[in-house]
């Protein structure tokens, strides 16, 4: 007899747990005790690419999972559920009010995490309103399907909830969503949000949490006409930021004296009209200590409207994205904006070539004549893509020779050449420590 087979039904169960439902389903033809275990799990787990093939049609797949959700709730009658996914990917209407009767039967059994993936739309979601939007016990809910949101319902509340995804989640946009706030404001401790859009999303609304501690937001309507009017961050408790897409025309209340790191990467769209205004945003990161600046366009906003930067007293590290050819002109403003700064990081090459591969100045024109200030306490240089060109030592020479406080730098470098790039690195004139670590030129 296998230690397994003789361990307590209990801890069993937890073991099933750790893998998918369909997967834990497969120990019922170990023995006639094991049958029923798996359905007494507290982490339920259907996904219909699990009973997919090449040869079955959707329907047969509908069918099929829809016997062993039937089975495997029947089954576990009365036992607590702590988390439960449905992950559904083929369209098909008449199984909505299942989907809901399955939800209510599992919310009913005090589920604390629930995950939500479902390709259909708005029928669908004007069930769920009436399952989970007034949900006492529910502390983790991500729903990822292609619906809108309309009006909440006037009972809406979340009162457990503490993170929240929305994934392919948009609002109608002739409320201009409106009906944001009112979305957050039934979720009286929430302290993770993240809202993952695709295509056109009218952006016009209040995101307004005393609770929230993560947010993220992504768009990755780049190429679509998004309306990005206004945003509000009221959010003094934030202390974690990601926020990638378009710059909004204005930031009316920016709320984020508790923020620590913010990871930003925002662009403008040429398709978009009137004035794109970030001062309110980029003034509400003054008090944050990680700052990363994601792209290039996010770098030239920064410096498109230089005058509003801010002195960031508390800023440690500073991660700066870079491209062939890009121009430093931002580095040094930071620099000097940045009194306590002891991390620098370039995710990128150097400045030594453009796009096309033509050399250009060895050192970088808003470095040449420039000497990084001597109050400048940068102890760490992080550069992330170092092909060993000459042009490039160069570079890295002027900057070593500039950073009066620097005790060590890494640097991750192309592994061709590798001998040369080490020989020419540890020969630059500097005190401190280099270390390296070589990859694969087709490595990020």
């Amino acid at each position: 007899m296998d230690r397994i087979s003789n361990l307590p039904d209990e801890i069993v169960c937890h073991i099933l747990s750790f893998v998918s439902t369909n997967e834990a389903a497969l120990t019922s033809v170990l023995s006639k005790r094991w049958r029923n275990l798996f359905a007494f799990t507290s982490n339920l787990c259907f996904e219909d690419k699990a009973f997919a093939t090449d040869e079955d049609p959707g329907t047969d797949v509908t069918r099929s999972l829809i016997e062993f959700v039937n089975r495997v709730l029947a089954v576990s009658g009365d036992f607590p559920i702590k988390k439960f996914t449905l992950k559904w990917r083929i369209k098909s209407a008449h199984v909505s009010d299942w989907i809901c009767n399955v939800l209510t039967h599992v919310i009913g059994h005090g589920v604390e995490d629930l995950v939500l993936h479902y390709i259909y739309s708005d029928y669908l979601y004007d069930q769920l309103l009436l399952s989970f939007f007034s949900c006492k016990t529910i502390v983790h809910l991500k729903l990822g399907f292609a619906s809108h949101m309309d009006i909440l319902p006037k009972n809406a509340s979340l009162p457990a909830l503490k993170t929240l995804l929305l994934d392919c989640i948009r609002f109608f946009p002739h409320h201009c969503g409106h009906e944001f706030e009112p979305f957050l404001s039934a979720c009286p401790v929430l302290e993770e949000f993240t809202i993952i859009c695709y295509g056109e999303w009218e952006w016009w609304c209040r995101v307004s949490s005393m609770t929230l501690q993560r947010m993220t937001i992504i768009n990755f309507a780049r190429f679509s006409r998004p309306r990005y009017c206004s945003i509000t961050f009221d959010t003094p408790s934030l202390a974690y930021l990601k926020y990638s897409g378009f710059v909004h025309i204005e930031h009316p209340v920016v709320s984020l004296q508790s923020l620590v790191v913010a990871k930003l990467d925002i662009s403008l769209s040429s398709r978009e009209h009137g004035e794109r205004d970030p001062t309110n945003l980029i003034e509400g990161l003054r008090n944050i200590q990680v700052l990363e600046l994601s792209s290039i366009t996010t770098s030239d906003i920064f410096y498109s409207v230089r005058e509003a930067i801010p002195v960031f007293e508390k800023l440690s590290r500073l991660s700066i994205a870079t491209e062939l050819g890009s121009c430093w002109k931002l580095v040094p403003l930071l620099l000097q904006n940045s009194p306590n700064l002891e991390t620098l990081v370039i995710k990128g090459p150097l400045h030594y070539c453009d796009k096309y591969g033509q050399q250009l100045e060895s050192v970088c024109e808003c470095l040449s004549g420039y000497s990084f200030p001597w109050s400048c306490h940068v102890k760490v240089l992080e550069i992330t893509e170092y092909r060993g060109t000459k042009g490039e030592l160069e570079q890295m020479k002027h900057i070593l020779e500039k950073l009066p406080c620097l005790e060590l730098v890494k640097v991750r470098a192309w592994a061709v050449a590798k001998f040369l790039f080490t020989k020419d690195l540890l020969m630059l004139p500097r005190a401190c420590k280099i270390q390296l670590k070589y990859c694969q030129p087709s490595e990020n």
